[in-house]
């Protein structure tokens, strides 16, 4: 199928996710031979339930390899293999999850932050960058491997966020700033040492796939230590952004301040959170009754 090759002229990234998106297909189909004509409204209704129950795959991992039938089917109608009327994705909702944003309160933090583990160990490392974006904005997990000693001027860090290309400048808290000087003689280009010092361009494949494995890395540590703080919440890295911005909002920070510390491109992609915060005074009001 063409879109198949398109995929994987696009790079190894995009081919590994319609691999794994067909691989899923072929294990919930457990024939040599599925026929496009098998594939209708009833059979794509099952194979949700299959990825959702049977896999446990999460909504929107689900939606993602959705996104990538739907451009198989629209490249077989264009191929004239099938008519418009016979996509069976034409009139298919995938079940929609409300979004859960986990993250960490105050006392948690400090159970994580008093945790014993070995010196500049990978459980450690994980914690104290976790911790770091925690205070500091929030800074996503993939600029924050980025981050290069030139970013940081003594009192503010300045970088280019990768997802939204937009110039950030954040004032350090005391606690991140001891956080840096931990690390100050582990590297000689980046903040933290996790990715090799190739002297090579920031953006070539090899740092990509370094900071993709650096990732799974992180995340499987974090559950470790989450665990060992005795903390019963599914927790991955992004949950640093969320702990920021509740924690800021719960300091009387103005919702359009936070929306800026976290790189929002508007103030409604914030609002969340002020929900949350909301719901806890709301809840605390209620031991009153």
């Amino acid at each position: 199928i063409p879109i198949v090759q398109s995929y994987k002229i696009k790079g190894k990234r995009k081919s590994l996710g319609i691999e794994i998106a067909l691989k899923h297909l072929k294990n919930f189909n457990r024939k040599n031979t599925l026929y496009i004509k098998d594939i209708n409204y009833v059979f794509v209704k099952n194979f949700e339930y299959y990825l959702r129950e049977e896999k446990k795959l999460k909504g929107i991992t689900i939606e993602k390899y959705f996104q990538i039938y739907k451009l198989i089917f629209k490249q077989i109608i264009i191929d004239k293999i099938i008519p418009y009327s016979s996509n069976p994705f034409l009139n298919y909702k995938l079940k929609k999850e409300k979004g859960r944003r986990a993250f960490l309160n105050e006392e948690e933090i400090k159970r994580l932050e008093s945790l014993d583990l070995i010196k500049y160990s990978q459980e450690d490392i994980t914690r104290d960058l976790f911790i770091f974006a925690c205070y500091s904005g929030g800074i996503r997990v993939s600029d924050l491997l980025m981050l290069k000693k030139s970013n940081f001027d003594g009192t503010h860090i300045s970088f280019t966020s990768s997802k939204t290309i937009t110039q950030q400048h954040l004032k350090v808290p005391s606690k991140a700033i001891e956080i840096i000087k931990k690390y100050a003689d582990k590297s000689k280009i980046y903040i933290f040492p996790l990715l090799v010092e190739n002297g090579k361009d920031d953006s070539n494949e090899l740092i990509d796939t370094q900071k993709r494995k650096i990732i799974l890395m992180l995340n499987s540590n974090l559950k470790v230590i989450i665990k060992k703080a005795s903390i019963d919440k599914i927790i991955t890295f992004h949950c640093s952004r969320h702990t920021f911005a509740t924690r800021a909002l719960a300091k009387g920070i103005a919702l359009e301040k936070v929306s800026k510390l976290l790189g929002h491109a508007t103030v409604m992609q914030t609002l969340e959170y002020a929900k949350i915060v909301n719901k806890q005074v709301d809840n605390a009001m209620d031991l009153f009754n």
